[in-house]
């Protein structure tokens, strides 16, 4: 489409596109200016953490280089918030300064457990995948100990088994996450799960999927209606066979 009126003379088509190519980037550069506002220049008086889970304010401000006190202006914050995003629990973090007060918002890593292997402890988030190598930071989640041979890959039929069931859990039944303290796959196949209570050990067939998970949360019910605090829940079969303890 020509948006340039056709009897105007050369010179008077020329300066009528800059003005209208000028007045477009203006535009774009205020849409712009409201949708990423300048960082204004100051000294940090305050600083104030948001959605973290797993770091103290102390660990953030040491990721990410920040302290009270500090002058802060907009290539400091953006050197400090690519220094937190770059760590392996952090997926993204946005930052508000007013010249006084700064604020941080994280988007943390969601953790799905905790891997046990002859290679050590690792943090698994969703994926699956390996958050750290180093001493575990999730907490409130199942602890899998395993002797499958693994190579870390996450790629063993059994392991993937487990962490799509234990998804689905987190995805549609995320209050029995907390009831759940150790889970064991073991080279026979199935899982055995230990409640966070100690007293009761549910063991269910290899790669449970859905169908497992609703049956688990069925059974975590009767069991609380029963007052059933220890005992054996076997879930392998078609029926469910419960061997309440003393």
């Amino acid at each position: 489409m020509n948006i340039i009126p056709q009897n105007l003379e050369k010179r008077e088509r020329d300066l009528y596109l800059f003005l209208s190519l000028a007045s477009a980037a203006f535009l774009v550069a205020g849409i712009l200016l409201l949708l990423y506002p300048p960082v204004p220049e100051g000294t940090i008086r305050t600083i104030f953490i948001k959605g973290n889970r797993l770091f103290s304010q102390e660990e953030l401000q040491q990721i990410g280089g920040l302290k009270q006190g500090d002058a802060l202006d907009g290539d400091k914050l953006k050197d400090a918030l690519q220094k937190i995003r770059a760590h392996p629990y952090i997926i993204d973090v946005d930052a508000t300064f007013d010249g006084d007060s700064l604020v941080l918002e994280l988007d943390e890593a969601k953790c799905l457990a905790i891997l046990e292997t002859s290679q050590g402890i690792f943090d698994i988030g969703a994926g699956p995948s390996i958050l750290s190598r180093e001493f575990p930071r999730c907490r409130g989640v199942p602890l899998l100990r395993t002797d499958v041979p693994t190579d870390l890959s996450l790629s063993q039929p059994r392991l993937l088994g487990f962490f799509r069931f234990w998804g689905f859990i987190e995805k549609y039944y995320p209050e029995l996450v907390g009831r759940i303290s150790e889970v064991r796959v073991t080279r026979s196949g199935g899982l055995t799960l230990y409640s966070r209570d100690p007293g009761v050990r549910i063991e269910l067939p290899e790669s449970p999927g859905p169908v497992g998970a609703t049956r688990l949360y069925a059974t975590v019910g009767f069991l609380d209606d029963h007052n059933i605090s220890r005992g054996l829940v076997d879930l392998r079969g078609s029926d469910a066979l419960v061997l309440p303890g003393k």
